[in-house]
């Protein structure tokens, strides 16, 4: 991966788990502002739809090469939003679903 995204995954060990990591880098691999991130966490979102990814990606990539990001590190990034998109989740998800098992029943 690109060095100026080693700090992003910093706090999950360098995993990507979350929407807002992928965010982060969307904004600092091809300069997305906070609204054209916050629209490819929506086509990421729980009714993902193909056509939706398809243009984030592009537009990623065309992003990405008027910055001068590697093609390697291109197909790093744009492998890593299609993974996030299935599985990732809301930073605020986890701790709500590792507390309420944890509460007696009343």
């Amino acid at each position: 991966m690109d060095e100026r995204c080693i700090p992003i995954p910093s706090r999950t060990l360098g995993v990507t788990l979350f929407q807002e990591q992928i965010l982060k880098v969307a904004m600092e691999m091809a300069g997305f502002t906070g609204s054209e991130a916050d629209e490819s966490r929506r086509a990421m979102a729980f009714k993902r739809s193909d056509e939706r990814m398809r243009e984030v990606t592009e537009k990623l990539h065309a992003r990405m090469t008027e910055r001068g990001v590697s093609k390697e590190n291109q197909a790093k990034v744009i492998q890593a939003v299609g993974s996030l998109a299935l599985y990732g989740f809301p930073e605020s998800t986890p701790f709500p679903l590792s507390f309420w098992p944890t509460q007696p029943a009343i």
